[in-house]
């Protein structure tokens, strides 16, 4: 069930895809200079950043992965994944930034604005698999 995916859904999925290799290659390369560009201030070791630098990789190789196939239901899921990785990130930027308030809101923003466009992503792909699948029960 393959259909023309809307041209915004594409630019959004390579955007968080882009975003996504960038920081977990930056996040292997440099841990130190990743940690401080992620959460000015904190301390984690090089694991911690290994293991989100393996998580955007993961997630942004599903994304391409997905938006090649040009499946609505597949894309979906992925930008649902992505959603609910984006909400915890949300969370734990809330609940252990050591940036101040200006951090956080800067955080909070930055993610809030990914969270829309996914979600708006999730609503679209679903709406065009639903009528992909009735399009194809009335062959």
């Amino acid at each position: 069930m393959k259909s023309k995916i809307p041209l915004w859904v594409m630019i959004v999925g390579v955007l968080l895809a882009a975003i996504g290799l960038g920081i977990g290659i930056y996040g292997y390369a440099n841990p130190q200079e990743a940690l401080k560009t992620i959460n000015a201030g904190a301390t984690a070791n090089d694991v911690g950043i290994m293991v989100i630098s393996a998580r955007n990789i993961g997630m942004a190789t599903i994304m391409i992965l997905a938006l090649l196939s040009k499946v609505p239901r597949l894309i979906g899921l992925v930008f649902i994944m992505r959603f609910v990785t984006e909400a915890q990130d949300l969370i734990a930027t809330i609940s252990g930034s050591t940036n101040g308030i200006g951090g956080v809101w800067q955080s909070v923003i930055f993610i809030g604005l990914i969270l829309f466009a996914e979600a708006l992503a999730i609503i679209k792909m679903n709406k065009m698999g639903n009528e992909l699948a009735q399009q194809q029960s009335k062959k």
